[in-house]
C-alpha cells in the first residue's frame, strides 16, 4: 500500500505525506465501517461525511479528496462515496 501511495504524491516530503495519507485512509475507512454497523449504507455515507466535515482539518479533507480523485483504491466503498460527496462541499480542481 505504501508504494502505491508514494507513486501518487509529489516527490517532496514523500515519507511524511505518505504516512499521513495512509493514516487518513485508515481513519476514513474506520469511520465508514463504524457507521455501517449502525444502519444502511446511505446513512453510513452521510454520517461519514458529517464526521469528516466536523472533525477533520481542511488540509486533511483536501488530501483525502485529492487521493480519492487520483486513485482512491485503498478506500472502502462507503468511505470512497463519502469522500466523493465531501468533494461537493469542498470542490477541488485537479
Amino acid at each position: 500500500m505504501e508504494n502505491d501511495i508514494k507513486n501518487k504524491l509529489p516527490s517532496h516530503d514523500l515519507v511524511d505525506q505518505s504516512a499521513e495519507l495512509e493514516h487518513l485512509i485508515h481513519m476514513a475507512n474506520q469511520i465508514a465501517d463504524n457507521n455501517l454497523h449502525q444502519g444502511e449504507e446511505e446513512v453510513a455515507i452521510a454520517n461519514t461525511v458529517k464526521h469528516i466535515k466536523n472533525f477533520w482539518a481542511l488540509s486533511m479533507k483536501k488530501q483525502i479528496i485529492q487521493y480519492q480523485h487520483h486513485d482512491g483504491e485503498q478506500l472502502n466503498q462507503t468511505a470512497s462515496q463519502a469522500v466523493i460527496e465531501l468533494n461537493e462541499t469542498y470542490p477541488m480542481t485537479f
